[in-house]
């Protein structure tokens, strides 16, 4: 995601840009060090690119400088339009993560950002997206990680394998082959896009979902 920055030591990038507000919702020059323009940077494009090929229904970034679990939205205190399950996701993570101080908040509410991925990844693809704080140290180093691994690793594990999920995989009824497509959900919920070979999926609450292509 950032190999300048793991090389350096830093959270920019070699253009000094800061990559977590390069993306393209709600993107802002007046963001610090967001760069000349949305995706101006390769990393940026590059995690664009793999995210139009991939459907991802779910995802997290991991950072460090903090300890909670934030979703979105980030630019704006507005809930999403799926608030409640993004918000029932981040309170079973909450639930069985020990380490000391760590809570979940909306990220707008814990301070606003724009153009980062989550925001982005939601916005863009309907990707219910995360960031995960896992450190108070801003660099935690290779001493402090062993702690921060073991807490953190079951609890993705179970982010990844979330008992409910809505999928299904949209083809052409003629050619019967795979198609991109966005998919409405019953309700209020943001819409989600199906990959270029017509894949998607997205967690849910548990009930069942109508869907609308």
């Amino acid at each position: 995601v950032n190999p300048d920055g793991v090389a350096r030591v830093s959270r920019y990038n070699a253009n000094n840009v800061d990559l977590n507000r390069n993306y393209g919702y709600e993107w802002s020059p007046l963001e610090f060090r967001s760069g000349d323009r949305a995706f101006s940077e390769p990393e940026t494009r590059n995690i664009r690119a793999l995210s139009h090929w991939v459907p991802f229904g779910a995802g997290i970034s991991v950072h460090s400088g903090a300890t909670n679990l934030g979703w979105v939205w980030n630019y704006t205190t507005t809930p999403s339009p799926d608030a409640e399950i993004v918000e029932d996701i981040a309170e079973a993570y909450e639930e069985e993560c020990d380490q000391m101080g760590f809570y979940i908040t909306n990220g707008a509410d814990w301070y606003v950002t724009h153009g980062d991925t989550t925001d982005w990844a939601y916005g863009r693809h309907g990707t219910l997206d995360y960031t995960l704080e896992v450190s108070n140290q801003k660099n935690p180093g290779a001493g402090s990680m062993s702690n921060v691994v073991e807490t953190h690793t079951p609890r993705l594990i179970d982010f990844i394998q979330w008992p409910w999920m809505t999928r299904g995989h949209v083809i052409d009824s003629l050619s019967e082959r795979g198609v991109p497509a966005v998919i409405q959900t019953q309700g209020s919920g943001w819409p989600l896009q199906a990959g270029p070979q017509g894949h998607f999926s997205r967690p849910t609450s548990g009930t069942t979902s109508s869907l609308t292509v």
